[in-house]
């Protein structure tokens, strides 16, 4: 357990098979990793926050070493990190859940991939998760690595009532390379925005192969154009999304514009925001 420290130096802790918990105010300037993990937790209302990966090595945030790994950051709490990674992913290795609790926030900005979760897993999805009025706010500026990958078939981010979750990028190849059978599932929340900054570069990599993006109740989807501009904005009363190899396969929707008009591949933004909120 880690309580109000403030570290500067190498590497803040190896625990390979253990629990990293962080309670109080946690203050970090790491050249490396900032924990070797099997689990991470942010307890319930405390903060970590500062620089990581921060020397030439080019490591992860936290790097999680056993099968199964989870990071959970509870009810409250506050991530606010800036990684200098190139190849490691902020979040990397043997990872697969992220729990974000009710009112919990993580904001990351990484020049590297933000999180990529471990498809090594015997009869698991990876999940995604962020709870009533959570922001997960994943940024990178990698030309070529991609801000969020799910590569397990079947993977969820289940994003819920009055929740933020945005995923930026710059990557040529897209944002987001998901794996077949992925589910987005959006359920009244606040704000999701998917963003290449790379206004020539999709949102979806090409080898993102049926992933859905379903919207459980009415909401405002507004989509950008490559030249940064806002395209199209629909109202809708809910809708299923079918993206294969970055592309819009199939639309479900009360609105016939937007189930004859949506083109994922076409677009630089996907912003969608919650009627209800």
């Amino acid at each position: 357990m880690s309580k109000d420290n403030v570290f500067n130096g190498e590497t803040f802790v190896q625990l390979d098979k253990g629990t990293l918990t962080f309670e109080g105010e946690n203050t970090f300037d790491t050249e490396d990793e900032i924990g070797w993990v099997k689990n991470v937790v942010f307890a319930e209302n405390s903060k970590v926050t500062g620089v990581a990966s921060n020397s030439v090595h080019d490591r992860a945030a936290f790097k999680f070493k056993v099968a199964d790994g989870q990071a959970i950051v509870k009810n409250g709490a506050v991530v606010d990190l800036e990684v200098k990674n190139k190849l490691h992913p902020v979040f990397g290795g043997y990872i697969n859940k992220i729990m974000v609790e009710d009112n919990a926030s993580v904001k990351i900005v990484a020049e590297g991939p933000v999180a990529t979760m471990t498809k090594f897993l015997k009869g698991e999805v990876a999940e995604i998760n962020a709870g009533s009025k959570a922001v997960v706010d994943f940024r990178s500026t990698s030309a070529t690595k991609q801000t969020l990958t799910l590569p397990k078939g079947g993977s969820q981010v289940n994003l819920s009532r009055g929740a933020t979750f945005n995923v930026v990028g710059a990557a040529k190849t897209g944002v987001i390379s998901s794996a077949e059978d992925t589910a987005f599932n959006i359920d009244r929340s606040k704000s999701v925005v998917i963003e290449n900054t790379n206004l020539a570069a999709p949102l979806f990599t090409k080898t993102s192969l049926k992933t859905t993006v379903a919207i459980e109740k009415p909401s405002r989807v507004r989509v950008y154009d490559r030249q940064g501009a806002v395209q199209t904005t629909w109202n809708i009363k809910g809708s299923s999304i079918i993206v294969n190899k970055g592309a819009t396969a199939s639309v479900d929707s009360n609105n016939a514009d937007f189930v004859a008009n949506l083109k994922m591949q076409d677009y630089s933004k996907f912003e969608l925001l919650s009627a209800t909120n």
